[in-house]
């Protein structure tokens, strides 16, 4: 037997020690992977979250899953005592503007994320009692067990949970029209002026550590419509919970892939305050036009990436400054010119003053002396550039409530309904045109503005990229109950550098390399 022959012989064995090693590898991480999942909740307050909450909890429970609730609120009320937070019970609105004065003074003395810091801590304890006292908490795998917290109101919150738990957090955004949610605060025993403050209150928090919802909620994963019955709710939830397992067979709705165009067409806008996205349909959902906020070129269309050296965008062009803040800011200090001129009051007084009106009134919200066109008015002066396309009983998505200047021309336009992604319907459009649009309802004769629901357009690709395979070898397609199915995308209970000893390990034990600690 030659040389060569021999060789071979030897590296054979070799080739199948690698191959049982690689698979008793993936064995063993396999083994690593937390059965956990963490679902952040976060809504308007009288949105019906407990509606959310509750389904989840059962849908949950159906496939398996015990369940933790998390209650923001009441860990601020256990603080009520070590804190001076003097939180009041009664009557029900004394209790929702105390917590939210609370939440905020907890937010200025120990930073914006407090509140998710004590809800991991939380999450800890939960974890640590279920571990058997002959058992390290290194070693133990907790059992499939879901986290449901409610609820978030900061940015810092949501940021901080995705730091901590990475891929087995995700936030579901509720949602619900303005009525439904004074009626829900009214049904709790508040009446109508309480709770017209409250709901103001929420949505206005202007101070550096109070709720910013808006900005929250902009980083849900799947949002929730709780203005419709709890049927609806349950099935939502249920097409999520699937999602979240890469169930198969499960595509996009007509809403999530119209609204993820929007998003991503809102991805090409160089506005320094916020991109926007739209994108128009017809009733079908065949996209007819696409459109974002940024300002407009001589021959159609908007400066863009290509233009270049010709790019004049905001960003590049003059001081590289917002137009919009330039002139408001000389708007107020002519304001403030007068009355110290003709009011004959010290410059202190007029800066206070003025600062308070534009705190306090629309000052601080004008929009007319941006450069930039709105994302739905680039989309509809887009169908107008190319001709021969009706918009007439279109549907038009946009990724915040339309402005009053948009909203009008957008009633104008024929469009049948508006989907949007905001928790508030905060624009003059309603207070100029009520008797064209509405609000989540089924008159026909309107426009009608709706939230949007279903998977967040920034988790689009994450939920419909199949998890696995979709077939079988006979052609059959495979479906695995939640039950019995992993979560789509996992983490280990292991850091990266854990991990990897442990692969080392197995490798040195198979004899496919040298041991490290020998050489110690």
């Amino acid at each position: 037997m030659g040389k060569a022959t021999e060789n071979i012989k030897r590296t054979k064995p070799k080739a199948v020690e690698l191959k049982k090693s690689a698979s008793s590898t993936r064995e063993l991480l396999k083994t690593r992977e937390s059965k956990e999942l963490i679902l952040g909740f976060s809504g308007a307050v009288g949105c019906g979250i407990d509606l959310a909450l509750d389904t989840t909890k059962q849908i949950l429970e159906s496939n398996g899953y015990t369940v933790e609730i998390i209650k923001l609120s009441r860990i601020i009320s256990d603080l009520d005592h070590k804190e001076e937070l003097s939180i009041k019970h009664n009557p029900p609105v004394d209790r929702f503007m105390t917590l939210q004065s609370a939440g905020n003074a907890l937010r200025e003395k120990y930073g914006n994320d407090i509140l998710a810091e004590l809800a991991t801590s939380k999450i800890t304890e939960k974890r640590t009692s279920t571990i058997p006292n002959n058992e390290d908490i290194e070693s133990h795998v907790p059992e499939k067990t879901a986290y449901l917290i409610d609820q978030l109101k900061h940015p810092e919150e949501v940021e901080f949970l995705w730091s901590v738990y990475g891929k087995l957090f995700v936030m579901i955004g509720v949602l619900a029209s303005y009525n439904l949610r004074k009626s829900h605060l009214k049904s709790s025993g508040i009446n109508v002026s309480d709770a017209e403050k409250i709901i103001d209150r929420d949505r206005k928090e202007d101070e550096k550590h109070g709720q910013q919802l808006d900005k929250t909620l902009l980083f849900a994963d799947f949002f929730v419509r709780n203005n419709l019955s709890s049927s609806h709710t349950t099935d939502q939830v249920e097409r999520l919970i699937k999602l979240i397992h890469g169930a198969n067979g499960i595509t996009p709705s007509q809403h999530e892939y119209a609204m993820y165009v929007a998003y991503s067409a809102g991805l090409r806008s160089a506005c320094m305050s916020r991109q926007v996205g739209a994108a128009i349909t017809d009733k079908k959902g065949n996209i007819l036009a696409t459109g974002c906020n940024d300002v407009p070129k001589a021959g159609g269309g908007l400066y863009n990436e290509s233009d270049k050296k010709e790019d004049y965008r905001c960003v590049n062009f003059r001081d590289s400054k917002c137009s919009n803040d330039v002139y408001k800011n000389t708007l107020k200090d002519n304001i403030k010119n007068i009355l110290i001129n003709e009011a004959t009051i010290s410059n202190d007084v007029a800066e206070k003053l003025v600062e308070s009106i534009s705190k306090n009134t629309r000052l601080k919200d004008l929009i007319e002396f941006s450069r930039s066109v709105h994302a739905e008015m680039d989309a509809l002066t887009s169908i107008a550039r190319t001709g021969g396309i009706a918009t007439q009983k279109g549907l038009l998505y946009t990724t915040t409530f339309p402005c009053h200047n948009c909203a009008r021309h957008i009633v104008a336009a024929g469009i049948k309904k508006v989907f949007y992604i905001e928790p508030y319907e905060k624009s003059l459009a309603l207070e100029l045109h009520g008797d064209s649009i509405d609000i989540e309802t089924d008159d026909s004769s309107k426009l009608q503005i709706i939230h949007f629901e279903g998977v967040a357009p920034r988790r689009y690709l994450h939920f419909f990229t199949p998890k696995g395979e979709r077939k079988d070898n006979s052609g059959n397609a495979i479906r695995i109950p939640v039950r019995d199915s992993t979560k789509k995308n996992f983490e280990y209970l292991d850091s990266y550098r854990v991990l990897e000893m442990k692969v080392v390990k197995q490798l040195a034990e198979a004899g496919l390399i040298e041991n490290p600690d020998a050489s110690k």
